[in-house]
């Protein structure tokens, strides 16, 4: 295994023609000391386990398969690192699937020199877009949950409930809570919104 002065980037794949030419290219862009190339699945997860990783870029269709490596990669740090596959073949539905649900992002290969380009950026802020895309998909997936039990109510879809910010409809909480972004004191203010609407549903449902 490669040794690096201050690795952040790390590329897991089998030993192949791909890992002798992604050194050239690491050295094209200035990468090559940030860098470390490793074909071993173990090396990989015992420098995340180190720290100081903040991008794994692992091979979809290795031997070991690179998505159950950046699921234990995910399971080990979390959103801290950012989890990366790259093929030079279109990914299955079950595969696209997985990397969602992982919060992994697909890069074919021909893409390669964007990619590079991506892990020029400060680690810092890489892992921060990172954290970004995490809290959107939380944030998205709570959407649809609370979307779905709102309209499951249809008796109380065009009810006006009472705030102290004056009166509104489940339709209309339904458009903010879609329209809003994860950020800041709004979410505070739109979470306090649902949860007392939802409350006050479940009283009239009960009463």
């Amino acid at each position: 295994m490669p040794a690096a002065a201050s690795p952040s980037n790390l590329f897991v794949d089998d030993p192949s023609d791909f890992l002798a030419s992604l050194e050239d290219q690491l050295s094209a862009y200035d990468l090559a000391e940030a860098s470390i190339i490793t074909s071993q699945p173990s090396d990989c997860l015992a420098l995340v386990r180190s720290g100081g990783i903040a991008t794994v870029v692992a091979h979809l269709n290795m031997k070991d398969d690179g998505l159950s490596l950046l699921e234990e990669v995910r399971k080990m740090a979390g959103a801290d690192v950012e989890c990366i596959v790259i093929t030079a073949h279109e990914p299955t539905p079950i595969q696209r699937q997985r990397a969602e649900a992982l919060g992994v992002q697909i890069v074919r290969k021909e893409f390669l020199p964007d990619l590079l380009e991506h892990l020029q950026s400060p680690p810092a802020t890489r892992q921060m877009q990172q954290r970004l895309k995490a809290l959107e998909r939380m944030h998205q997936e709570w959407i649809e949950d609370l979307v779905a039990k709102l309209r499951d109510i249809p008796e109380y879809e065009k009810a006006f409930i009472s705030s102290q910010n004056g009166p509104f409809t489940i339709s209309e909480l339904i458009d903010d809570i879609r329209e809003l972004r994860p950020r800041g004191i709004e979410y505070i203010r739109l979470w306090r919104r649902t949860i007392g609407t939802l409350l006050q549903i479940r009283r009239k449902r009960s009463s």
